[in-house]
C-alpha cells in the first residue's frame, strides 16, 4: 500500500535469532493489536528462508484444524506447492527423521480461539517432530496469557513481545515516510499514536 512503510524491528529480530539458534521448538510473537506481530514474524521467516536451507511454511490460524502435525504440515506444503496433502505425509515423515529443518509459521492464534492451542502445539514437542519442525506463532498478548499462562513445565515456549516503535524505529519510520514533520513539532499524544505501527500513517496525515 502507498502509505505502508516497513521498519526493521531490531529487538524482536534479535530475540528471534536467539530463539532459532537455541533449537527451542516453539516461539510466540505476542503484542497488543496493531503492533506488527505478523509483519515481524513473517519478515524474519522470509529472511531465514532466503539465507538458509530451512523450509518455511506459513498458515493462518483460521486454516488450522485439530489434526496431527503431519497432516497440518502436509496441508501447508500442499498449499505452497499445489500438491495434494495426502501425497506429502510420508515424505514429511522422511524429512523429519532425516533431520530436515522446517519452520511452520502460524499467524493469529487468537483468530481461532476455539482450538486448544496449548494441546495442539504440544504435539510438535514430541518425537518425531520436536527436532525437525519448529513453530513460530503470533498471538495477541491477552490471548497468549489467557490460553498459555501458566505454561506447564513440560511445555517449551519462548515469548517474544512486540510493542510500539521505540525511539530509533520511530525515527526510521518518519524517514521512510519521507515526512517533513519534525518529531519536536508533534504533540505528545500524536507521537504516542504514531508509534503504534498500524496507526502511524493515519496519525501522520492528521499531523500534516
Amino acid at each position: 500500500a502507498e502509505d505502508t512503510h516497513f521498519v526493521e524491528r531490531r529487538e524482536p529480530r534479535r530475540r528471534l535469532d536467539e530463539w532459532w539458534a537455541s533449537r527451542s521448538n516453539l516461539a510466540v510473537v505476542s503484542g497488543l493489536e496493531g503492533r506488527g506481530k505478523s509483519w515481524v514474524a513473517l519478515e524474519w521467516a522470509l529472511g531465514l528462508a532466503m539465507s538458509s536451507e530451512t523450509m518455511v511454511l506459513a498458515l493462518s490460524a483460521r486454516d488450522v484444524a485439530d489434526e496431527d502435525p503431519e497432516l497440518v504440515v502436509a496441508k501447508a506444503m500442499g498449499a505452497a506447492t499445489g500438491r495434494h496433502a495426502g501425497d506429502l505425509g510420508r515424505r514429511i515423515r522422511r524429512w523429519a527423521s532425516g533431520g530436515c529443518d522446517v519452520l511452520l509459521v502460524i499467524d493469529g492464534l487468537n483468530e481461532h480461539w476455539t482450538l486448544d492451542w496449548q494441546e495442539f502445539l504440544a504435539r510438535f514437542q514430541v518425537e518425531p517432530w520436536r527436532d525437525s519442525i519448529r513453530v513460530l506463532a503470533t498471538a495477541r498478548q491477552q490471548f497468549w496469557y489467557s490460553a498459555f499462562k501458566p505454561v506447564p513445565d513440560e511445555f517449551e515456549a519462548v515469548e517474544i513481545k512486540v510493542g510500539d516503535y521505540d525511539k530509533l524505529e520511530f525515527e526510521d519510520w518518519l524517514a521512510a515516510a519521507a515526512s517533513k514533520v519534525r518529531r519536536q513539532d508533534l504533540s505528545q499524544s500524536l507521537t504516542a499514536l504514531m508509534k503504534v505501527p498500524r496507526m502511524a500513517a493515519l496519525a501522520l496525515k492528521v499531523a500534516t
